[in-house]
């Protein structure tokens, strides 16, 4: 399952362990609105990014793990 995009501020980035923190929008039948730390499979996507920054992404979830995918600064 893949999400449609969710906007959120990122509140940490853990380049070396492939984490991000962000405090995103709710996904409607998904997800409530929060804070909390999401791993990203390719680190590559965090290399740009900084603490306030605004950003969207997708939340992808196979076989019981959840991730970040296509984090994108905005």
């Amino acid at each position: 399952m893949v999400t449609p995009p969710v906007r959120g501020t990122v509140v940490a980035v853990d380049v070396s362990g492939n984490h991000l923190t962000i405090d995103h929008d709710a996904i409607p039948g998904f997800m409530t609105a929060m804070t909390m730390t999401y791993p990203v499979k390719d680190g590559r996507q965090l290399e740009r990014l900084s603490k306030r920054d605004v950003v969207t992404a997708t939340f992808v979830k196979n076989s019981g793990q959840l991730w970040l995918d296509d984090v994108r600064a905005r």
